[in-house]
């Protein structure tokens, strides 16, 4: 088996190799990739071969903590085969340490689709969403209603006799009227975001393969694309969500919605017309990207929208979460101990 970085000639190859391997997410597509350098990042693609034939892949981010020092990163990943797991693992994995051990790197964080084997340890806290809701869409349109809850599809009813109106978009003023909703959603507390240009870094970067259909997931070869959901109504934009489509799923990834007109129900027919719009375009799965854990108390912060995406019904989908390798252990016991006491 040989390891090495991939090169722009392995888009292709990457993509369908992440796509059709367990666990496979636009967080490991060859575009997040560029999301990330787009942002500043610095970010490598590490493959492993077998006979010629790709066997694992493994994109990974350099972060910084306050103090300045780095870890790396590998959003829902390294990605392998499910029957070569152990050993590609192994190999792939080896690079990337090495790789850390010459940043300088405290510790690797990984989110594979198995928990890891000797030497790892569960991250203080898990980065992407383990736990999500996804919703088949291979199932009728009028299937997918029934299996709502009956309030939403009065909500979704509600919003249409109205007069809220829907749109999809990659335009620059979209992605600022997306912005200006989501600091209205944080001045009243209920969420944090990203930087305002992680988003415009995202849209531009995914909206490139989008504008070409040849590139992009069930329209063509597997990229990953984005655009802006809007709802809006005489002129007000109400809600607004970001929709990132690789292989067979959509994923909502960001929502935020006005306080104004709250009595419209503008979030649920934004949520049902990007269902709609998902499966008429051929997808098969609409993953609403991160729920809280089915134990969690009524105080969680996610229990609220947990509850609206319930609504819509789909299934519960867990992940292993993230895992630790420990490189620096006096800087690594600080920086847990700084994290729990934020808790």
């Amino acid at each position: 088996m040989t390891v090495q970085l991939a090169t722009e000639q392995d888009r292709d190859e990457w993509n369908q190799f992440v796509v059709t391997a367990p666990g496979g997410s636009f967080l490991q597509s060859w575009e997040w990739g560029d999301v990330q350098r787009a942002f500043g990042l610095v970010a490598w693609r590490i493959v492993a071969r077998e006979q010629g034939q790709l066997a694992g892949a493994a994109l990974v981010v350099s972060r910084s903590l306050p103090s300045g020092q780095k870890w790396l990163y590998a959003p829902r990943g390294p990605v392998t085969k499910n029957d070569q797991f152990p050993m590609t693992n192994s190999q792939l994995m080896k690079d990337v340490v090495k790789l850390a051990r010459e940043q300088r790197a405290l510790f690797v964080r990984i989110e594979p689709a198995e928990v890891p084997g000797a030497g790892w340890r569960k991250a203080v806290r898990d980065v992407q969403p383990r736990h999500t809701l996804v919703v088949d869409l291979h199932h009728p349109a009028e299937k997918l209603l029934a299996g709502m809850h009956q309030k939403t599809r009065y909500n979704i009813r509600l919003a249409e006799k109205r007069g809220v109106q829907i749109r999809f978009s990659t335009s620059d003023g979209d992605i600022e009227s997306f912005l200006l909703l989501t600091r209205e959603v944080a001045d009243r507390g209920a969420f944090r975001f990203h930087p305002d240009d992680y988003y415009r870094s995202l849209l531009r970067v995914l909206s490139r393969s989008l504008r070409h259909p040849s590139t992009g997931g069930a329209d063509g070869g597997g990229g990953a694309t984005a655009e802006v959901a809007l709802a809006e109504h005489d002129g007000d934009i109400l809600a607004a969500h970001i929709l990132v489509s690789f292989g067979d799923t959509v994923t909502y990834v960001h929502g935020a919605s006005s306080s104004r007109k709250r009595d419209l129900m503008a979030p649920h027919l934004l949520q049902w017309a990007s269902l709609a719009r998902a499966k008429e375009r051929g997808y098969a799965h609409y993953d609403f990207f991160g729920v809280a854990p089915p134990s969690a108390p009524p105080t969680h912060p996610w229990v609220g929208i947990t509850r609206f995406k319930e609504s819509f019904g789909g299934r519960r989908v867990d992940y292993a979460g993230a895992y630790d390798l420990v490189l620096n252990q006096p800087v690594y016991w600080l920086y847990t101990f700084a994290h729990k006491l934020k808790r």
